[in-house]
């Protein structure tokens, strides 16, 4: 029997597409259905989130009063937005307020994120739980959609492949997300190829990355406890992720240092602003 070897390879490495049809009305309406019923009491908040009639809503981090710094001043006026990992969504309910359409991109449902493998796998309850965990965040997005009433779609889907029928963007944004990727590249090179104009990346300034190394590309792996909802593989300084950007084409870059604010303290981060730098080359997406 013949085998053709360069037919097997070639279709072997033609990328796949996954979680595509998401952003029909018929399965936003599904999603919106499934946490209908979710309640600010069963969800875990990454940040907090101002409800109406002056109520909040705790989160790890607060965000509000900090948007326009965390996205680097960029007019985003009638732009397309893509908006990866929003979490809770107070993020995202900024964006819908001033862009003329925002898609947001989490985890897919039924999986936690993308844990950093150890020499013991977890156990089965510990891996339930982390799955637990997850869908608590998830639904904090639409427990914030729903009590702040932005308009927004929003896709389950690998944050290092996103679907290929969400068509392109203006705008990508990154808020310490590539910290939680085992191949941030392979992220930004996903945004690089559905972006127009400008993608922003936010991330913590560390301790491990040294103010006085800012300048150096550094890519620190620092792994934390995958049954945390900080799980997190990496500590980027912003010369590092300048550099990834650069390399992907989008070479005009602003770096800004603002704070959030934290439990206790205002917590340091960057902002990489970086705009492309020629005519985008739009590849086919093998169907």
């Amino acid at each position: 029997m013949s085998i053709d070897l360069d037919h097997y390879y070639d279709t072997q490495y033609l990328p796949v597409s996954r979680y595509n049809g998401q952003m029909t009305p018929a399965f936003q309406a599904a999603l919106a259905d499934t946490y209908a019923a979710a309640e600010a009491r069963d969800c875990v908040f990454t940040h907090a989130v101002s409800l109406p009639g002056g109520g909040v809503q705790p989160g790890v981090l607060d965000l509000r009063g900090s948007e326009t710094a965390m996205l680097g001043g960029v007019p985003l006026a009638g732009k397309r937005v893509l908006e990866y990992g929003p979490s809770s969504g107070w993020l995202t309910a900024h964006l819908a307020a001033v862009a003329r359409e925002v898609v947001a991109i989490e985890w897919p449902r039924g999986a936690e994120a993308s844990m950093v493998p150890t020499y013991a796998p977890l156990p089965a309850s510990a891996r339930a739980d982390v799955h637990a965990l997850m869908e608590r965040m998830r639904a904090s997005w639409w427990v914030t959609r729903r009590a702040v009433g932005f308009d927004a779609g929003i896709v389950y889907a690998d944050l290092q492949a996103p679907p290929s029928d969400l068509g392109r963007f203006d705008v990508s944004v990154l808020a310490s997300v590539l910290l939680r990727l085992p191949n941030p590249y392979l992220a930004l090179q996903g945004a690089a190829e559905i972006t127009n104009e400008t993608i922003i990346v936010t991330e913590p300034v560390t301790e491990a990355v040294r103010p006085d190394e800012t300048e150096r590309p550094i890519a620190l792996f620092a792994p934390t406890d995958p049954t945390t909802d900080t799980n997190h593989w990496w500590h980027h300084s912003p010369a590092a992720v300048c550099r990834m950007l650069t390399t992907l084409g989008f070479a005009r870059i602003d770096v800004s240092i603002h704070s959030v604010a934290g439990p206790v303290l205002p917590l340091p981060f960057f902002t990489v602003v970086a705009r492309r730098n020629g005519v985008p080359v739009i590849r086919a997406v093998p169907g």
